[in-house]
This record gives structure tokens, C-alpha cells and sequence, in this order.
């Protein structure tokens, strides 16, 4: 009777221990920014959190575990996400196509919902579990649309610039020339610049051309006369404007602008334009731009009326005051200090929040300026332009809130998490430093400093546990062991959770995981 009743408490005890383990695993699903659902082996709901069914739109109550997926199919029928009559079948079926399985990969599909799209994917464990996920991609769809926007309006400038613009990338190569280069070069069209045997430039002047290039891409423009040769064989002196420039991605290139020589007068001032636009769009590509006079009266494009919340059809100029009566009075003062210091300079950068004239809508606003002045140092005018940069400000608060949510989390649970990667290297928290009495201006430990504190009676086992864990290719380890802290030579016993991470060829790239201080449990 005395070891059954001894064995039962055992019992009781290891379940209420997994219990808790297990509340904390929901706990933290529960804070995943991803919407996650586990479908059992008969494809029922084993575990939902409720930023899943915020992606699907629906009441988080209305998702029961044991649910089919039929039955969520079903709530959103109900809520009005799918084309009025279509059947179960066909959702289902319409579902399935997205999903169909590519060896090598997890399958992966998009969904809107109320104008936010979603990346949802679906992936299957090896007990038999299938596991869905949603993750809110609709800033890195805008960011894409914005950066083939960019492109296309970057390519429309350079097309209708009257003069010839080359682009060629860092290793020297043409990657871009605008209808006024092809004219000049005698040339039909791009690919025929590729012509066997044709150079557009006579030899005396290829070493020069090399030299150019080179001092561009390190940063330095360039303006320097030299000849090119046409598909036909006719030859111009031309000026040329070489300066540096950045492609949308970002990779650094070398823009040339030349024109005749013959042309300099008439093409000085259509030359200087051309300069200006290709500087903006080099500093601004992609935002609203505007232009002040000295009496501070600014001219506006129609995307910063839009912006503004201001009538397209209506004024294209506005006085400052009334500029500034749509900046959010907590910024004004900041965009004061601001405009004292352009006494000392003439450019500014600076962010702040505006209400939309439209709605009263609160956007964060990231502004660049720069000011024109004559030769006695009066400015004459300022040209500039706005980036609404609102959802990069609500990504960051975000950001703030998930940490935050993560150390409470861990000041509430005393969890002590770490990230390792294949050389056995771990980017530690300050608590995991503080379980092992090591000081907490460490950030990182290898593999023997962290075997240095396991109690000397389980390092064989812990050892052969781990080993264990990867060579059945689990994704999971899981251990109780010891450890000897640092500071005081205390033992204390400690419940490890790590996740371990393959390539494709199922070798271990990183693990993740947890420990947390038992002791108190292991001695009670």
C-alpha cells in the first residue's frame, strides 16, 4: 500500500509538472505574432492561438479544438469571406490547388482578409500533426509593389530625359540606356549594342573610360570629355557627367549623362534639370515631393496632396502657416528646432506626424529637405519631399510590445532562453548568465563552458541524451540535469526545452530553447 501510494504521488506529481510545462508551451504560442493551428492525424483542431483566428477573421471563441477544417471553412462561409455561392466542395477544392506539394518545400498560399494579405502555410510533423500558419505579409507586399513602382517611374524618368543616360553596373557591365543613347550610338535597339566586334568607344580612349568607372564606384563624380563611336561608324565628341548610383536594390552603379558637345548651349539648362531630377530621384525615389519659394509658399505634387488628405482638384500651393496647422501640435516643436538649424546648414531630414486634412487620420511623415541660396547666402527657394512611413512605425511599436510581452514572460517564469548555432555557439540571455552565476556582460558561451557548470554526475547522461536526440533526428530535446553555479557552488536542477533546426539534408543549423530553474520542485 505504502509504495502504491508513493507511486501514485510520483504520478501526480510528473503530471502536474507536465502540466505546467505544457501551460507554458500554450503560453507562448498564445504570444506567436503567426496565427498557428494543429490538426491532429484525423483533421481535427489540437491546438489554435487566437492570432489565427484574427488572420481568418473570425471570433476567437468561435474555434473550438476538435474542430475540422470543414468547420472553419464553414464559420467563414458563415462571415462572409467566400464568393456568395460557392459550395463546401468547391472551397475545399479551391483551397487544396493552392496547396499542392512541391518536394523540398512547404506548401504556401496567400490570404486577404479585410485588405491585409497573409502568408499561410502548411506542413506536416513527423508524429502525424498538421500544422497551419498565418503571418500578416501586407507590409512586404507594399514594400515589393513600392519597389517595382520605383523601377518603372526611375526608367520613365530616364527615358524622357533628352539626353543620353547610360547605367552600367559594378563590374563595368551596360545594363540600361535610354532611347537618346541608342539614337546617338546609331543603334536599333539594346541588343544590338551587343554586336561581335562593336566598341562605342575608340581605343585611345579605353584606358581613360576604365579609370572613370573605377573612381565612380568608389564614390567620386566625374565630368570629362571623350568620344564615342556609332554602330555605323559615326563619331561625336561627347561631355560626360559620370557619377555614382544606387539601384533600387541597392547595388551600387555608375550612371553616365553626355550629350554633344556641339549642343552645350542650347542643352545647358534642359542639362541642369535633367541633374536635378536624376539627384531626387536618386534621394527621394518613391516619395511626394514639394518646392517653397523664399516667402515660404510651397507648390505640391498631387501624391503629396493625397498624402495631406488634400484635394487633388483643388490649390497645388500652400503658406506654411497652414502647412503647419496640419502637423500634429506634439511635433511642432521639433520641426522648430529644425528649422533654426537649417541657419547652419542646407539640408534636414527629420520625422514627425501630420492629420490628414481629409479624415483627421494621424501618419507619421519622414521629410527631406534641401535649400537653394543665392551668392549673398539668401535662401531663394527649397526643394523637398515626404515618405509616409506609418506602417514602419507600427511594425516598431509592434516590435516593442512583443519584446515586452517576451520579458514578462520571462520575469514572470524565470525562463532563460538561448540560441545556438552548428558550431555549437550560444547567443545567451542575461538570465540564462544569472542561472549559472556567471556575470551577465557575457553574451555568448560554447559548449564546453556550458558543460563546464553541468553537475558532474550527469554530464555523461545529458551527453548521451543530446547525442541521442540528433542522431534520431528529433526535432525536440528534452532533459532535466543539474548544474554547479559559477559564483557560489550551488547545485541546482534545471528543465531544458530545445528545439532543433535541419537544412534540407537534415544536418543541424541552429537550436533554440529554454531552462528553467526546477529546484524548488525536485526538492519538494
Amino acid at each position: 500500500m505504502a509504495d502504491g501510494a508513493a507511486r501514485l504521488a510520483e504520478l501526480e506529481a510528473r503530471n502536474a509538472s507536465l502540466e505546467a510545462e505544457l501551460a507554458l508551451y500554450r503560453d507562448a504560442v498564445e504570444h506567436l505574432h503567426q496565427g498557428v493551428c494543429v490538426f491532429d492525424s484525423e483533421g481535427r483542431i489540437a491546438l489554435v492561438n487566437a492570432a489565427y483566428a484574427e488572420s481568418l477573421r473570425l471570433p476567437p471563441a468561435a474555434i473550438r479544438l476538435g474542430m475540422s477544417g470543414a468547420d472553419l471553412i464553414r464559420l467563414g462561409m458563415d462571415a462572409g469571406h467566400y464568393p456568395a455561392g460557392q459550395t463546401l466542395e468547391q472551397i475545399e477544392d479551391d483551397i487544396k490547388s493552392q496547396f499542392e506539394f512541391k518536394p523540398g518545400s512547404h506548401p504556401v498560399a496567400t490570404l486577404v482578409r479585410e485588405e491585409r494579405t497573409y502568408s499561410v502555410k502548411h506542413c506536416e510533423t513527423r508524429h502525424g500533426y498538421f500544422v497551419s500558419t498565418c503571418e500578416d505579409i501586407t507590409t512586404e507586399i507594399s514594400a515589393q509593389n513600392a519597389l517595382r513602382q520605383s523601377e518603372a517611374r526611375l526608367t520613365a524618368i530616364l527615358d524622357a530625359i533628352p539626353d543620353c543616360v547610360k547605367i552600367f553596373d559594378e563590374s563595368g557591365r551596360l545594363i540600361h540606356i535610354n532611347p537618346r543613347g541608342l539614337e546617338l550610338l546609331q543603334a536599333p535597339n539594346f541588343e544590338s549594342l551587343s554586336t561581335p566586334g562593336y566598341i562605342a568607344v575608340p581605343e585611345e580612349y579605353l584606358a581613360d573610360c576604365i579609370d572613370v568607372h573605377r573612381r565612380v564606384i568608389e564614390g567620386e563624380s566625374v565630368v570629362w570629355t571623350y568620344e564615342v563611336i556609332g554602330l555605323h561608324g559615326r563619331r561625336r565628341h561627347v561631355e560626360a557627367h559620370a557619377v555614382p548610383f544606387r539601384l533600387p536594390d541597392g547595388a551600387r552603379a555608375h550612371m553616365c549623362i553626355s550629350r554633344d558637345v556641339n549642343e552645350r548651349q542650347e542643352a545647358h539648362e534642359a542639362l541642369r534639370r535633367s541633374e536635378e531630377r536624376l539627384r531626387l530621384v536618386q534621394e527621394a525615389t518613391g516619395l511626394a515631393d514639394f518646392e517653397a519659394d523664399a516667402d515660404g509658399l510651397a507648390h505640391f505634387s498631387p501624391n503629396l496632396l493625397r498624402q495631406m488628405g488634400l484635394p487633388e482638384d483643388g490649390p497645388t500651393t500652400l503658406a506654411f502657416d497652414d502647412w503647419i496647422d496640419m502637423v500634429h501640435p506634439d511635433d511642432r516643436e521639433r520641426l522648430s528646432e529644425v528649422e533654426r538649424g537649417l541657419r547652419h546648414s542646407d539640408t534636414a531630414r527629420c520625422e514627425f506626424r501630420i492629420r490628414r486634412a481629409d479624415n483627421g487620420e494621424i501618419r507619421w511623415i519622414a521629410s527631406s529637405l534641401r535649400l537653394e541660396r543665392d551668392e549673398a547666402g539668401k535662401v531663394v527657394r527649397s526643394i523637398g519631399a515626404h515618405l509616409d512611413i506609418t506602417e514602419r512605425k507600427l511594425v516598431e511599436e509592434e516590435l516593442r510590445a512583443s519584446e515586452e510581452r517576451l520579458r514578462l514572460v520571462q520575469d514572470a517564469t524565470g525562463l532563460a532562453d538561448f540560441e545556438s548555432n552548428s558550431d555549437g555557439l550560444s547567443t545567451c540571455s542575461d538570465r540564462f548568465f544569472e542561472q549559472l552565476g556567471l556575470p551577465v556582460s557575457k553574451s555568448s558561451l560554447g559548449v564546453k563552458g556550458w558543460f563546464d557548470h553541468v553537475h558532474p554526475e550527469d554530464r555523461d547522461r545529458v551527453t548521451a541524451e543530446i547525442e541521442g536526440a540528433i542522431e534520431r533526428d528529433e526535432e525536440w530535446f528534452n532533459s532535466e540535469f543539474r548544474i554547479v553555479r559559477a559564483d557560489n557552488g550551488e547545485t541546482r536542477w534545471l528543465a531544458c526545452s530545445t528545439k532543433m533546426e535541419r537544412d534540407e539534408n537534415g544536418r543541424l543549423i541552429r537550436t533554440i530553447g529554454g531552462h528553467l530553474d526546477i529546484t524548488e520542485r525536485k526538492d519538494s
